[in-house]
């Protein structure tokens, strides 16, 4: 891996001591320059979880990818800067409130900086959460953009990633137990995604960024049809929260918004 190129792509000039204050910036460099996008998954295309291949899609092809491509390019880039890594496969649960146990499909990034807490780092979310390091410290309120975070111990799922709503009642995002994983044990539920008719992620794609400014731009897409057909829709939230939607007609006009937008140029749909 060349690290000077990978800081390049997210855009990090600062300092590369591995400490919390560093960590926090490379995240938040990392989410408002590499995008999350599921495109190569919606249209049915085989994604390497190679080191070397995610470097090559994300670092010099400039393109994007979900948990498992973003978080795990993004652990190698962490160690190679000398900070302590662990890797542990989550439960996606913020669409599965009360509907028993998903599967494990999600890519959890966990860091050492020092003598302090582990802290929760995940550059793979499509979703605007967590801009910056997570803490692991149970049932200890923790903010970031406005927004408030905390991990939760559960008997079956392990520690539990919550956000709190407006009514000040708790949202669970993510799950993962203690069981460390390498990287070949997320090739499994990687493939899974990929092909299953169950998964989310054949049923339609979204790309998304953070924006400068502290607010956010996604693309969400149907289900692409047999004839290259699909219906999309752009929408950008400003940091106040107001939303502003634009229909996305055709795979040109898509293209022309992942260059502009998000910085993934030479997108075609049946590239």
């Amino acid at each position: 891996m060349d690290v000077a190129r990978y800081l390049e792509r997210i855009g990090y000039t600062g300092d590369l001591t591995p400490n919390a204050a560093n960590l926090a910036a490379l995240v938040r460099a990392h989410r408002l320059r590499v995008p999350y996008e599921t495109l190569d998954l919606w249209r049915g295309v085989h994604t390497s979880l190679d080191l070397d291949a995610l470097y090559d899609k994300i670092v010099v092809r400039r393109w994007g990818g979900y948990c498992f491509e973003l978080s795990g390019l993004f652990a190698a880039l962490l160690r190679e800067l000398g900070y302590e890594v662990r890797e542990y496969a989550g439960r996606w649960l913020r669409n599965n409130q009360q509907n028993g146990v998903p599967r494990r499909c999600h890519r959890v990034v966990c860091v050492r900086t020092g003598t302090g807490p582990a802290k929760i780092v995940d550059v793979g979310l499509g979703l605007p959460y967590l801009f910056a390091p997570l803490d692991i410290v149970l049932n200890l309120p923790q903010t970031q953009a406005g927004r408030v975070y905390r991990v939760v111990k559960d008997e079956t799922l392990g520690y539990v990633v919550e956000t709190m709503n407006p009514d000040s009642s708790w949202l669970r995002l993510f799950s993962f137990d203690g069981a460390p994983q390498l990287p070949i044990d997320f090739e499994y539920p990687h493939w899974w995604c990929e092909t299953h008719p169950e998964s989310v992620f054949r049923r339609g794609f979204r790309v998304f960024r953070l924006t400068e400014e502290g607010g956010w731009m996604e693309i969400h897409g149907s289900p692409l049809q047999a004839d290259g057909s699909f219906t999309a829709t752009f929408t950008v939230c400003s940091a106040a929260g107001e939303v502003r939607q634009t229909p996305l007609v055709g795979a040109d006009a898509l293209g022309d918004l992942l260059a502009t937008e998000f910085g993934v140029e030479g997108w075609e749909l049946g590239a």
